[in-house]
């Protein structure tokens, strides 16, 4: 089962945001306003006040998000992070706690629209919040400062998408590092660096899992699933979708994965015809170079003959009007 909720969004940061077209207030999951909430060049408002806002309301757009019923979505943050493959923004959901990891995904076609109630919604996409393991968010920063010891704080910094701080107190996050770095105790704190085998350890493990999950709810081809290492291969394309492409290259090598070979069986006719052209070229290049034969002459017939013997020793009537050489 899926829960449905209308969301009121036009931006995306750290919080879920309603936003007017004149001003913006932040407000909490629980759909209340905070204390001193600032609006873009407005004074601080100071409210509790519940505010109630309408499909109709033109002053606000509304997104549609899709989840799973374990997805507190009265009690989560909707957040921009680097996307752990391309390095470029993504949206994610957090749970209050950011114990609990979602990525946004979107799904659009063209005219398409939305009928809630009585009023239609112009846009027609859909976000569906899918779970993912925080450890492939922090992967990338830790491969950031591969060459030496860092404490998690100090791993996490980022100036641009500050919310990945939120993940240092996440319990997978945690629990996983061990098994992707190296990691040593100081007296104030652990410090890591990233482990090329243990995180190939790591993923190949996940790859696993993955190529399990697939196998054991039957929902891809059969084709694929009969045919182990289309599946293997399958499975490896959507786990590198999450890694950056140092990694997944050599994860590749690890697994010995395959590339897809495509073989054509050529039928006769399709031989057949490729021959026929590559003789039309042929002959067509020839033709330009080779000198023009000459027709062979027509046969006479007897009468054609008869006229040919008896015109010999004939002279030619311009030879009445040619001049004659003095003798």
């Amino acid at each position: 089962m899926f829960e449905l909720l209308v969301l009121l969004l036009t931006s995306w940061h750290s919080q879920m945001r309603l936003t007017r077209s004149t001003s913006k207030a932040s407000l909490p999951p629980d759909g209340e306003e905070m204390d001193d909430v600032e609006a873009d060049d407005a004074p601080p408002v100071k409210t509790t006040k519940k505010r109630h806002v309408t499909l109709h309301d033109d002053n606000f757009a509304f997104k549609l998000l899709c989840a799973s019923d374990d997805v507190k979505l009265d009690a989560s943050w909707i957040v921009q992070l680097r996307h752990p493959k391309s390095s470029s923004p993504a949206l994610f959901q957090l749970s209050a706690d950011a114990q609990n990891v979602y990525e946004v995904l979107r799904f659009e076609e063209d005219t398409r629209s939305w009928l809630i109630d009585d009023a239609i919604v112009a846009d027609g996409s859909m976000n569906i919040c899918a779970p993912i393991h925080p450890m492939f968010l922090v992967l990338p920063y830790l491969l950031k400062n591969k060459q030496q010891f860092v404490p998690l704080d100090q791993m996490l910094e980022d100036s641009e998408y500050a919310d990945i701080e939120k993940l240092m107190e996440n319990k997978q996050v945690i629990q996983a590092l061990p098994l992707v770095a190296d990691v040593k105790d100081t007296s104030s704190c652990q410090v890591y660096r990233y482990s090329e085998e243990k995180a190939m350890e790591w993923l190949e493990n996940r790859f696993e899992k993955l190529k399990g999950a697939l196998l054991l709810h039957g929902l891809l081809h059969k084709a694929i699933l009969d045919d182990d290492e289309a599946l293997r291969r399958y499975s490896w394309g959507i786990l590198c979708d999450y890694l950056p492409a140092d990694v997944a290259a050599t994860l590749k090598l690890r697994l010995q994965i395959k590339e897809l070979e495509v073989k054509r069986a050529a039928s006769d006719s399709t031989a057949t015809k490729r021959k026929a052209e590559e003789d039309f070229f042929s002959n067509s290049e020839n033709d330009l170079i080779k000198p023009e034969v000459k027709k062979k002459a027509p046969e006479l017939s007897a009468s054609q003959k008869r006229l040919q013997q008896a015109s010999k020793g004939t002279k030619s009537l311009m030879g009445f009007f040619t001049k004659q050489p003095s003798a």
